[in-house]
């Protein structure tokens, strides 16, 4: 897994108030939107792990909450990059966060919204005025590649209906099937995260 520290939170994010057991799925998402945005590192991982076959790539990534009513009313911009090279995008996508009152397992989903142009969301997460003329048109959504979060014990864990993301990445030049389980508490975020091929190959991520 790889874990990421927050090290700034997004300007303007007010202090979470306290998650409190059995909270009902509204209070949860409510949470969420408190601890989430932010600017996350794994930089003290990545060198903790030097030397190490497990060693993951060190990631960034930057979480920030955007006013895009077309999408729905929690909408998040991510923006990733690799190797403490901001140069180095390899992910930018919008997030929707629902409620999902027919499932007893989890208090809400995170649906990811991939942009059909390359480069649509350049820039955005220094000013997200510039995803203004951007609709849910100008976006692909993956069947069955939905997060579904709950709380559990001390942290919010989000995890994929098993075997049910598949998609057809251009970099592989095939189907791949991912796997995924973040987990979030309030100063970090943990990816344990895989893409597999078809016949169940590994083809990226952990092992």
């Amino acid at each position: 897994a790889l874990s990421a520290c927050k090290s700034a939170p997004m300007t303007g994010e007010t202090p979470p108030a306290q998650m409190q057991t059995r909270s009902s799925p509204t209070e949860q998402l409510d949470r969420f939107m408190a601890i989430f945005p932010g600017r996350y590192d794994s930089w003290q991982q990545w060198r903790d792990t030097a030397g190490s076959n497990t060693r993951n790539y060190r990631r960034h990534s930057i979480f920030r909450h955007v006013d895009l009513p077309a999408f729905g009313d929690h909408v998040f911009l991510a923006h990733q990059y690799r190797d403490g090279d901001p140069q180095a995008v390899y992910r930018q996508r919008l997030y929707t966060l629902t409620l999902v009152p027919d499932r007893v397992d989890a208090a809400f989903r995170l649906r990811v919204h991939v942009p059909k142009e390359a480069g649509a969301l350049n820039g955005a997460y220094r000013d997200p005025s510039e995803l203004q003329h951007l609709s849910p048109e100008d976006f692909t959504v993956w069947d069955g590649c939905d997060l579904f979060w709950s709380w559990q014990d001390d942290a919010f864990v989000g995890t994929l209906n098993p075997g049910a993301c598949r998609f057809t990445s251009e970099a592989f030049g095939q189907e791949i099937v991912l796997e995924e389980t973040l987990t979030l508490s309030p100063d970090r975020i943990t990816f344990a995260d895989r893409g597999l091929s078809l016949d169940g190959d590994w083809l990226f991520g952990m092992r």
